[in-house]
């Protein structure tokens, strides 16, 4: 069952104005984008949310990808492995990428120690092998975690139009994952913001623009 919040509205303090050139040039704009842009097969009340994919640690039962994680650096391909070992090991240890193949290589008693792996799922086996020769224990502290993707929408985003949501993330993507993007959705059975939608797609805010220039106010 719903939970229904006791509220206490409070006086209306806003001070008003009467309607001015710029306000108009603003909802005809607006109104030009709401009733131009696709709305991807979405019906109105339209409305752009972000959606994006929501990364979290999880467990070897579940899981969608498999990470390396070391101190606070999280690898997540061969790649990555080599460019943190070369430039974490000052020389004890290096790693060259030739390929699809990782080898890393490293002091032994012959003075060439390496070892290499082919794929992302084998270097399991390249940790547990290095970690039997390090006898000084600069290795360590490497283990496999397993990651967790869901799609999810960005809580707190509500954009009146696509070119909106899609200029927040030109401005501050860099607060979001990689593949976030514009969402459209539908307000369901909420009718007063399906009326206000419909207001502003449909008054002619061009005309009451026209009248206001008549009244010979400055633009």
């Amino acid at each position: 069952m719903a939970i229904f919040q006791k509220t206490r509205p409070h006086a209306d303090t806003v001070k008003k104005h009467s309607i001015t050139h710029e306000d108009l040039k603003f909802l005809i704009e607006l109104q030009a984008e709401l009733n131009t842009q696709d709305n991807m097969g979405n019906a109105d009340p339209l409305f752009w949310a972000i959606k994006e994919t929501e990364e979290t640690l999880g467990s070897e039962d579940r899981w969608d990808e498999k990470l390396l994680l070391r101190e606070e650096t999280l690898m997540r391909s061969l790649k990555d492995v080599a460019d943190y070992i070369n430039d974490t090991y000052d020389g004890d240890f290096s790693a060259e990428l030739y390929d699809v193949a990782l080898t890393v290589y490293y002091d032994d008693d012959d003075g060439n120690g390496r070892y290499s792996v082919g794929t992302w799922d084998d270097f399991d086996s390249l940790l547990d092998h290095i970690e039997d020769q390090d006898e000084d224990g600069i290795w360590g502290g490497f283990r496999v975690v397993y990651a967790l993707h869901r799609e999810r929408i960005v809580p707190d985003t509500l954009f009146l139009t696509h070119k909106d949501c899609e200029d927040h993330l030109r401005s501050y993507g860099y607060n979001y994952s990689q593949d976030a993007h514009a969402f459209a959705m539908t307000a369901i059975r909420s009718p007063r913001y399906e009326k206000l939608i419909s207001l502003l797609q449909s008054v002619d805010f061009t005309g009451m623009l026209e009248d206001l220039n008549e009244t010979g106010m400055p633009v």
